[in-house]
């Protein structure tokens, strides 16, 4: 495969990324406003063009399989849902800048399913992560958004610079920077599987870029930008935080553990149980202490990355199968998606919600009296809500059964089967705990009498953005197997390649082969 043909949905989306800027050039408000639809069409697009992706191949440090497919399409589907969410922001004079950042960010997320290779996997992290900057800055007017964009680049150049440290021990450990490409030592992985247990040097390479990633997924202990941020950046802004770093962190993660392979050693074992203990925990503890809902909400996606980080204990599936029941990766590809979308919609309820100096409602009483002024609103967030909480049959049941049922499925082959079993009480306790917060939000909007707060008519493709992802999470939930299947195939057939399973080709080569057979691992 050529590298045009690996690359052909990133280019798109790219290209889509400069027609905004070119747009922007022209200096009208007109052609400022086709930035909106040029961003749009791209996503779309992009995601056309992934799907089309359906082999498996290689282009030098390119993998590009099922896995890399699903993530890429989902980042481009559910992006184009942020840029509906964000078409009443920011200031006519940002709009082409904004919306190309947005594109680019999701290029770098893209690249991110097919890197296979440290240092780009590490440049793809860096152009998901480095337009969120600018965009939390520029999303809003007010000096909160300009404080928090200043905090959230500055943890985030700490969080690059702890990971591509660790990325540093790895290749002196393995004297390549290829991860998958082989197992026979020319590789990353080969070097770890083969060294890990005599070599301090790659135990700590994982280490170090695990934290250094637990910044994009917003897990403990590099957690505490994300309240500040998700509440001084515009709601829009919030919600493509929430999807996009997150969505590449966790791919990433999957990467840098398939160096490793499953079932993990000890260490590692312990090490991503309290990460995942701890962040489900402290984000719904602090949850329950807010008033802001985008605190609140910020709050939220730390909790529902310490659920996310559960699946990444089991791995792929164990027994060969294709049940995300017994599949951790495939749980997570399920639940990312979700949650992306009843996150994303109750951040577009927000935004949709503006009142006449244009300010969000943010605080838990500005929404009361919703059920009866806008009560088509608060039904889409309450559907998103609910989801969010886990009620059946929504997107959000689904993804926390198959979840903790994967978590659940390892702890007969595990050495841990006790501790097993207490993340996944854990993991239940505070689903229930997170009800105290989340139904706090439906009971002012249903219950607290009106304050006499008064909203000015919401943008069209706002609405139709907060519509969208309330029947998605409603669809979802109907029909899980839509997406359950295709997350299980797209685990089976990418994540753990070796060169035995798919040999590399050269640049020019167009062979196409087959998913290597689940059992094969």
């Amino acid at each position: 495969m050529s590298y045009i043909q690996a690359l052909a949905p990133e280019i798109v989306v790219a290209a889509f990324g400069v027609l905004c800027l070119v747009a922007g050039m022209l200096r009208t408000a007109r052609s400022a406003q086709w930035a909106k639809s040029i961003a749009l069409v791209g996503l779309l697009v992009g995601m056309v063009v992934a799907l089309g992706q359906t082999h498996v191949a290689r282009a030098g440090e390119l993998s590009v399989d099922t896995f890399s497919t699903y993530v890429r399409a989902m980042l481009c589907g559910v992006a184009a849902i942020v840029v509906l969410s964000s078409w009443a922001l920011p200031a006519p004079g940002r709009i082409p800048e904004m919306f190309s950042l947005l594109l680019f960010s999701v290029v770098g997320a893209m690249l991110v399913s097919v890197a296979d290779d440290l240092v780009l996997l590490f440049f793809a992290l860096e152009l998901a992560s480095v337009p969120t900057y600018a965009m939390v800055a520029a999303g809003s007017d007010n000096q909160a958004s300009q404080e928090a964009g200043l905090k959230y680049f500055f943890l985030g150049a700490l969080s690059a610079a702890v990971m591509v440290y660790g990325f540093s021990f790895l290749y002196g450990a393995a004297g390549t920077t290829t991860m998958l490409g082989g197992l026979d030592g020319t590789s990353v992985a080969g070097a770890v599987r083969a060294r890990l247990a005599d070599n301090p040097f790659a135990w700590l390479g994982i280490v170090l870029a695990l934290l250094g990633l637990a910044y994009k997924v917003a897990a403990v202990p590099m957690h505490f930008y994300v309240a500040d941020v998700y509440q001084g950046a515009a709601a829009p802004i919030s919600a493509m935080l929430s999807y996009v770093p997150k969505f590449a962190g966790l791919v990433a993660m999957i990467k840098i553990l398939a160096l490793v392979g499953w079932p993990l050693p000890g260490s590692l074992y312990w090490l991503i149980w309290i990460m995942a203990a701890s962040t489900m925990t402290i984000g719904n503890a602090l949850a329950l202490l807010q008033d802001n809902v985008k605190r609140m909400l910020g709050y939220s996606s730390i909790a529902h990355s310490g659920y996310m980080l559960m699946g990444l204990l089991v791995g792929p599936a164990l027994t060969g199968g294709a049940n995300p029941l017994q599949d951790g990766i495939a749980a997570i590809l399920f639940y990312i998606v979700s949650y992306g979308i009843m996150n994303i919609g109750a951040f577009t309820a927000i935004a949709y919600l503006t009142d006449e100096s244009g300010r969000e409602p943010q605080l838990l009483q500005s929404f009361s009296g919703l059920g009866r002024q806008r009560p088509g609103v608060a039904l889409a967030l309450t559907f998103c809500v609910f989801s969010l909480l886990g009620i059946p049959p929504t997107a959000g049941f689904f993804g926390k059964v198959y979840l903790f049922g994967s978590t659940l499925s390892l702890a007969p082959t595990s050495h841990y089967v006790t501790w097993t079993y207490v993340l996944v009480v854990l993991a239940l306790l505070n689903t229930a705990v997170s009800a105290g917060y989340y139904l706090r939000i439906i009971g002012a909007a249903y219950i607290r009498p009106s304050e006499g707060l008064t909203w000015r008519k919401g943008s069209v493709p706002v609405g139709a953005a907060l519509v969208l992802c309330a029947a998605l999470v409603v669809i979802i939930g109907l029909r899980p197997g839509r997406l359950a299947g295709p997350a299980a195939e797209a685990s089976r057939a990418g994540v753990v390649l070796d060169k035995q399973l798919v040999p590399s080709m050269p640049a020019t080569s167009t062979a196409t082969l087959q998913p290597a057979p689940a059992g094969a691992r």
